[in-house]
């Protein structure tokens, strides 16, 4: 897997072109580079109560209909009314399309709700992965947790977990919430692995030098967690839980304050 502009982007699951479903809207997302959890486990239910589905219609991603609405991407409820997620999981997709499971570790269980609006930051490049965050807001409030944000970052070999329904080692994606921990990064080996497509200002990261666990396919817009704060959102990198690659996530304490004024 080559990095595109946003390699851990919003849920492909079958090649680009293939047919949906005649009555489904074909769905294209910003980038169509693959995210999932690899090397993870099951979720509780109160491990990440916060967590929200982004769904689209049955079939609109490609693939196969089975009655149930389609993994695009996650996020975290982060009062009742707003979810945070990756900028490249709304960019240039009809707001009217996406329903929101939020509070359950089922994809299409806890609350539903839809959108409202939709804030992406208006630096956000999907060529240089910068400033890939965004905020939903509901179209009515949810009776479920929320989670706080990080104002300070977490130091490098701190554990953050990453929470996501994306397709697994089997292949497919899961109904079930999956997480996976992995040590912060440093910003000089981040700087290592990426170069110049890695902005410390901006970006954090997070994973072993040896791979093997990572957030990938249909985890993008999902937070990174260092105990009771999302210090990060699911943005890119090369390629899943590759050895000298780890993930790549948008810095949520360089927003705080532009996040809040989305609340």
């Amino acid at each position: 897997m080559t990095m595109s502009a946003a390699a851990a982007s919003a849920l492909l699951l079958t090649a680009v072109g293939a047919p949906a479903a005649a009555s489904a809207p074909v769905v294209t997302p910003a980038s169509s580079e693959q995210e999932r959890i690899i090397g993870g486990d099951d979720a509780a239910p109160t491990d990440a109560p916060y967590m929200a589905a982004l769904n689209v219609p049955d079939g609109a991603t490609g693939a196969d209909p089975d009655g149930q609405p389609d993994n695009w991407c996650g996020g975290a409820l982060i009062s009742s009314t707003a979810v945070l997620t990756a900028a490249h999981c709304v960019d240039g997709v009809d707001e009217n399309l996406f329903t929101l499971s939020i509070g359950s570790t089922d994809r299409t269980g806890g609350a539903e709700a839809g959108v409202e609006d939709v804030w992406i930051h208006p630096e956000y490049s999907n060529a240089a992965h910068d400033h890939d965050i965004a905020v939903i807001t509901l179209d009515q409030a949810v009776d479920a947790p929320t989670v706080d944000l990080a104002a300070a970052d977490p130091q490098p070999g701190q554990d953050a977990t990453v929470y996501g329904w994306g397709v697994t080692e089997t292949g497919y994606p899961v109904d079930d919430l999956q997480k996976v921990t992995v040590p912060i990064v440093s910003s000089a080996d981040c700087t290592d692995s990426y170069g110049l497509a890695y902005d410390s200002d901006v970006m954090i990261c997070a994973g072993f030098p040896e791979g093997g666990q990572d957030a990938c396919q249909g985890d993008s817009g999902g937070p990174l967690v260092v105990g009771d704060e999302v210090v990060g959102v699911v943005s890119f990198g090369s390629g899943c839980a590759e050895a000298g690659y780890p993930g790549v996530y948008a810095r949520v304490s360089s927003y705080v304050d532009e996040i809040n004024a989305q609340l």
